[in-house]
């Protein structure tokens, strides 16, 4: 079941070592440049960084992308660029903690938390390492840039063009694929942002929403005020409405994520002053910057099952999808005696109309080997992915019989082996792993994470240019960038 232009070529197997924490974070983020590095941009290994607080218009952001060298927002002057943002730059790890320790020991507002809980969370806000983490390559406010790249491939044959329209070809040739990323259950974004920075630096503008539908484990609103997370009723009482309604709301956020940074050119007196509002507030560099026919929808486990739910609606700008070890499936019965409430989830997601629509776009699912032990699980993510996979069925028949090759697979979905599913999280570039091996037992698999983070960030990215270079080749005429195999690629790589 191995795919993505990899069936032939398994993920590879890697051995349990210990990796100190500076040293793997920069390995996955050094300056050594990436063969998939988006076709449209020069590889940038500085990377901007802004933080958009929640209003009334969108819940908080967090925006990476490729950065000018040296040069802030707030000059045209040459500046030497400031050490790399710390890993909780805007809000800091104490709201971080905070958020875990009411989800985990005792809820905010009872006394506990008051006098214990909080106390802590601040005094280990000042003496974890983690406070004082950086992310390798990324600061804070720099200038988004697209440099141009190949501009020969670029060029109008036709002389009766005009002068503006070239440039504006040339503009539009320019721009970048974005990425709206949903975080996961309990997270805020913050736990995948060496992935983040890693496609920005591939010619990525990536966009992560902190959600406030009540999913994190913290999150500042536009009041100011903070939201913990809501745990849902106990089982005995499950009401099956509490997930989906939540999937909604995340939905509807990442929509406002991708309007703020394209805003309509269209307006109307039925336009909301919201909509204006976050037209008014988006930087100008950011929206030119963006190419806004090739936008990639992408998530990771809750996130990507509200990935799911906006790939398939009707207003959906995305044209391809990105699941990160997808929660597909709610299960109550296997875990609880007292109510036995099972679905797959998001279900708008799994109805004809849906599936169809998901196999019209390019999409790609990676899975921890943990939850493919989940037999229903699995079964509702290769429900997803095999929808493009019968409606190829045909053409990867003819395909295989003129090279002979009579296998099948489902092309779209793999599992790494010996992983987890906080193999996918920066937690493991936070700590050394007999730390995690004590603090996320059964969570990571026994394999180096590093590595496999690697493998990760090679997959996704590997995934991202061939379905962004779609709309490129069949929109704008450029030629099609020269890739090695998934297969050749890993081998060198990792």
């Amino acid at each position: 079941m191995w795919g993505f232009g990899s069936k032939h070529q398994p993920p590879k197997q890697y051995t349990a070592v210990t990796t100190p924490t500076k040293q793997g974070i920069r390995a996955l983020l050094s300056s050594k440049e990436n063969d998939d590095t988006h076709q449209d941009a020069t590889p940038s290994r500085l990377v901007g960084v802004r933080y958009f607080p929640a209003t009334a218009a969108h819940a908080p952001l967090r925006i990476y992308y490729p950065a000018a060298a040296a040069t802030t927002v707030s000059t045209t002057k040459p500046t030497k660029p400031r050490r790399p943002v710390r890993w909780f730059h805007d809000l800091g790890v104490f709201p971080y903690l905070q958020g875990y320790f009411h989800l985990a020991l005792a809820e905010q507002g009872t006394w506990t938390f008051a006098l214990a809980l909080q106390p802590l969370s601040f005094f280990l806000s000042w003496v974890l390492p983690l406070s004082y983490l950086r992310i390798p390559n990324a600061y804070k406010d720099l200038e988004c840039v697209v440099t141009k790249n190949g501009d020969d491939d670029n060029d109008n044959d036709n002389d009766t063009d005009t002068d503006t329209d070239n440039n504006d070809n040339k503009n539009e040739h320019n721009r970048l694929p974005l990425i709206v990323f949903s975080h996961g259950l309990t997270g805020t974004g913050q736990e995948n942002q060496a992935l983040f920075v890693h496609w920005a630096q591939q010619g990525y503008v990536v966009v992560s929403v902190h959600h406030t539908d009540g999913s994190s484990c913290r999150v500042q609103l536009a009041d100011g005020t903070w939201k913990y997370y809501e745990k849902p009723p106990k089982f005995q009482h499950y009401d099956a409405t509490f997930r989906p309604n939540q999937i909604q709301e995340r939905a509807q956020e990442l929509l406002q994520a991708y309007r703020f940074l394209v805003p309509s050119t269209t307006s109307s007196s039925n336009d909301s002053d919201n909509d204006k509002a976050a037209v008014d507030s988006c930087p100008q560099d950011l929206q030119n910057a963006i190419d806004p026919n090739n936008a990639v929808v992408a998530g990771f486990s809750y996130g990507a099952a509200t990935a799911a739910r906006v790939a398939v609606m009707d207003e959906s700008p995305f044209r391809a999808a990105l699941f990160l070890d997808g929660w597909f499936y709610i299960d109550i019965g296997a875990v609880s005696e007292f109510k036995h409430v099972e679905f797959s989830f998001p279900a708008e997601a799994f109805t004809n109309q849906a599936l169809s629509k998901l196999a019209s776009m390019p999409t790609f699912f990676l899975l921890s080997q943990q939850f493919q032990q989940f037999p229903k699980l699995l079964a509702a993510t290769q429900q997803l992915a095999t929808a493009q996979n019968d409606q190829n069925q045909d053409d990867d028949s003819t395909t295989k019989k003129e090279h002979g090759d009579d296998s099948t697979s489902n092309n779209n979905l793999i599992v790494l082996p010996n992983t987890g599913h906080q193999n996918f999280c920066d937690v493991v570039v936070w700590f050394p792993l007999w730390v995690l091996k004590r603090m996320l037992k059964g969570m990571i698999g026994d394999t180096d994470p590093v590595a496999v983070y690697q493998e990760i960030m090679d997959r996704t990215t590997h995934f991202l240019n061939q379905a962004t270079k779609l709309e490129n080749d069949g929109k704008r005429g450029l030629k099609p960038k020269q890739t090695t195999t998934a297969g050749q690629r890993h081998k060198s790589s990792i």
